[in-house]
């Protein structure tokens, strides 16, 4: 769908040429839809706002706490604990060819590369802050004071198109 501004109302547009010759979609789709924005913005906010009523609050709480991310989740700590691993694998394989004759002073730059790797990836991982979770309360105490459904009412449109793209809104 593309948005279009008119007269001061966005409306998105479907035209039935931009799908794909010979689809089954073509059947039943008129030849162009014209949706107005501000149809669809007032029952998404509602939607989003009742995720935080008080008949699923819990549920929402529940699926904030789980989707937190942790230091396992983290993708950086995850490339720097890679590094760690490819370094030790390494040094593990130089030690092997040593150990089937391979002259120690062959492999002393390529030993010490892989072992400044090694501590180089630790000494950031165990420098990097904290990942502070938030808890049940402050999650619950946070819900509480936004007043969720006048924060989505005066929200910021671009603010709004985050939000959305961030819950992977689409309209169909």
């Amino acid at each position: 769908m593309q948005a279009e501004l008119v007269r001061d109302a966005v409306y998105y547009r479907c035209r039935a040429k931009t799908i794909a010759p010979g689809s089954p979609l073509l059947h039943d789709h008129p030849r162009t839809v014209n949706l107005r924005e501000d149809i669809v913005i007032g029952p998404i906010d509602r939607w989003i706002a009742s995720l935080f009523d008080r008949h699923h609050r819990e549920t929402t709480i529940a699926a904030l706490l789980a989707t937190q991310h942790t230091d396992d989740t983290d993708t950086h700590r995850q490339r720097l604990r890679k590094r760690i691993t490819d370094a030790e694998a390494r040094l593990t394989r130089h030690l092997a060819a040593i150990e089937a004759g391979v002259d120690p002073q062959a492999l002393v730059t390529a030993m010490n590369t892989a072992q400044a790797d090694k501590a180089a990836a630790h000494a950031e991982l165990k420098n990097l802050p904290t990942i502070e979770r938030l808890t049940e309360t402050e999650i619950r105490k946070l819900i509480e004071s936004l007043g969720i459904r006048a924060v989505l009412a005066a929200g910021n449109p671009s603010h709004k198109i985050q939000l959305y793209t961030a819950l992977d809104l689409q309209v169909r």
